[in-house]
């Protein structure tokens, strides 16, 4: 809620007039004995402008007077002091309440004459020698200051209240924290099954690449290819590798059957095949034994692969 306090403008006008009279009698002593000290001794002195020059200058003070008086203006709100000025040039000074330290009630020898008062405000940061500004005029000075320092008080007291309500609840907390646990819980579930995942994709790659490397040993060697009911891999104690022999279509031929297969590393129970090759290879490189000759003829392994 922004106030406006009421000022007497006509007395305003008549302080700032005296103020003025009260510089010509100070400047123009000064200015004649500037002008004397500057001229020849010879020379005249020329009277109008000992006068002219400083009353000149007074008169225009003057004049300008109603212009500055009528753009003066004094209001609080519930956060800062503010004081607008000026015509040409305008000036807005804003004084947060809780900066102010003192209000101070000044009635000069011009003042005393008027009936009037000034009050000056004091902060921290300009001390008591420099005021951060003065109000000039205000009818009712002191019912003005106190309404300064209460509203000041008031703002204090709010903010206080918003800094003490700014903490979390013990339902907030809560419930931030159960928050909290179910994302890092998430997170964790979902980092483990990456892992896992991962783990799972480099052993089958491990296992793919064993596969390759046996049925290359297996070619390259000059003994006969003998049926392996299962094979270890090295590094992977849950795969083994199953080579087995079957008779293909053509009399000539077998097929090489090279199986990774997985196995629970709890109950050693088969998970499975994984991966497996095939390859043809002559009847010279192949030692079956006559049990599993007689099980599989070449068209119905064939048929177990299609």
């Amino acid at each position: 809620m922004e106030k406006d306090f009421d000022i007497s403008r006509v007395k305003i006008m008549l302080y700032m007039a005296l103020q003025g009279v009260a510089g010509l009698l100070v400047l123009s002593p000064l200015f004649v004995l500037i002008v004397a000290l500057a001229m020849r001794p010879t020379q005249a002195v020329p009277f109008p402008w000992l006068f002219g020059v400083p009353l000149l200058l007074v008169l225009c003070y003057v004049c300008c007077t109603p212009i500055m008086v009528y753009a003066l203006r004094y209001r609080i709100d519930t956060k800062a002091l503010r004081i607008d000025k000026g015509v040409l040039f305008k000036s807005r000074k804003s004084i947060p309440l809780d900066k102010i330290t003192d209000l101070e009630l000044v009635q000069g020898p011009l003042l005393r004459v008027l009936n009037m008062w000034t009050i000056k405000v004091q902060t921290a940061s300009t001390g008591s020698q420099m005021p951060e500004a003065t109000l000039v005029g205000t009818i009712d000075p002191e019912r003005v200051r106190d309404e300064i320092l209460t509203a000041r008080d008031e703002h204090i007291k709010l903010r206080c209240q918003k800094q003490q309500r700014g903490g979390f609840t013990l339902l907030e907390v809560l419930l931030t924290a159960a928050i909290l646990l179910i994302g890092l819980t998430a997170i964790f579930q979902t980092t483990r099954s990456a892992q896992q995942r991962m783990s799972a994709a480099r052993e089958l790659t491990e296992a793919q690449n064993a596969c390759q490397s046996v049925l290359n040993e297996l070619l390259a060697q000059a003994s006969p290819i003998q049926p392996d009911s299962g094979k270890t891999i090295e590094h992977l104690p849950n795969w083994r590798i199953r080579v087995d022999i079957y008779p293909a279509s053509q009399p000539s031929l077998y097929v090489l059957h090279l199986s990774a297969q997985q196995f629970s590393p709890t109950d050693n129970t088969s998970l499975g095949t994984q991966y497996q090759l095939l390859r043809w290879v002559p009847a010279e490189r192949v030692r079956l034994p006559e049990q599993q000759s007689e099980m599989f003829g070449g068209s119905e392994f064939e048929n177990l692969f299609q």
